[in-house]
């Protein structure tokens, strides 16, 4: 039920950056951005480290997808609605924009404006929680070696 905990971690990890970037947005230093984003970054992996691994790689992969399946039907009807144009402040991102809050310092801080990099948005959580999906198996195979 890896599905269930992800979607449960996505949307606490986008409320707490929307609420560090609602409190950090204010200082003009891209310092604090960036340590936002690697602090972000970081919550996606250790999310990833307390799902249950499926064995394969593919498989965990596949367990933790349902981020992207969302996002990518959440991007595809923004697109539909307002074509490959410019995003900046139209109405038609807003819940794509909520559902990748997490993104929020990323487009504050490169001004990004493309909706193809905004797809990746919807990519980025999956891998990262993957990624910790993966790093668990591969500590907790050297902490199993260790104890043989």
């Amino acid at each position: 039920m890896n599905f269930y905990k992800a979607l449960k971690a996505h949307v606490i990890i986008c409320v707490v950056a929307y609420l560090s970037y609602a409190i950090t947005c204010r200082f003009a230093d891209k310092k604090i951005s960036m340590l936002n984003i690697a602090l972000i970054f970081i919550m996606y992996l250790l999310s990833g480290s307390f799902m249950d691994s499926k064995g394969a790689v593919l498989d965990n992969l596949k367990s933790v997808a349902i981020i992207f399946g969302i996002g990518t039907v959440i991007w595809i009807i923004s697109v539909a609605a307002i074509g490959f144009g410019s995003i900046s402040s139209n109405s038609n991102w807003i819940i794509y924009g909520v559902y990748t809050a997490y993104f929020l310092p990323l487009i504050n801080i490169f001004n990004i404006k493309s909706p193809f990099v905004y797809f990746i948005a919807a990519l980025l959580p999956t891998l990262l929680m993957w990624l910790g999906i993966e790093l668990k198996g591969v500590i907790s195979g050297k902490d199993k070696a260790k104890q043989s």
